[in-house]
């Protein structure tokens, strides 16, 4: 499961760390603490549990989350909450945002994420190569395992000449 620190949820959110580790200290972002050196430690379930129950900070992440490489599965969520946010805003006349930001927003995301598809396309294409490349290798060494075995079979085969 992917994990944050403090600092990457920070820039996530647009917050200072020192907030993060209050909302840690609050018990509102569940963290682990392996280390006092290697500082708090947060799990993609828990961060998603936060944005569920802090749209303010969902509609952040959901913003600015592609460029962090944030995991698709918090992306989505947090865009969808931020996403049903500003639609219930809409809806009230209290939105700051035009569903034109949100139809371009949209759009803006499909396209980054058409790109990283095709990039994945790209490593699983060079994967494979790769792959075909071991295969290929292994069935020499299987190739030369045979003359080996055949090579010692002819050596045992052949009569030994006896000392005295």
């Amino acid at each position: 499961m992917k994990t944050y620190t403090v600092k990457e949820i920070a820039e996530m959110l647009k917050t200072n760390p020192e907030t993060v580790r209050r909302w840690i200290r609050l018990g509102k972002l569940e963290a682990e603490q392996y280390s006092r050196k290697g500082g708090n430690v947060i799990t993609e379930y828990n961060l998603k549990k936060f944005l569920e129950t802090t749209t303010k900070y969902a509609g952040i992440a959901g913003a600015s989350i592609g460029a962090l490489g944030v995991s698709g599965a918090v992306a989505g969520i947090a865009f969808n909450i931020f996403l049903q946010k500003v639609m219930e805003d809409i809806k009230n006349n209290n939105s700051q945002i035009s569903k034109e930001d949100i139809v371009k927003f949209i759009d803006a995301s499909i396209v980054e994420a058409k790109k990283l598809i095709i990039k994945k396309e790209e490593l699983i294409a060079k994967k494979k190569e790769e792959i075909k490349k071991l295969e290929k290798e292994m069935l020499e060494e299987n190739k030369r395992i045979k003359e080996y075995l055949a090579s010692k079979q002819k050596l045992l085969e052949t009569e030994s000449p006896q000392t005295d």
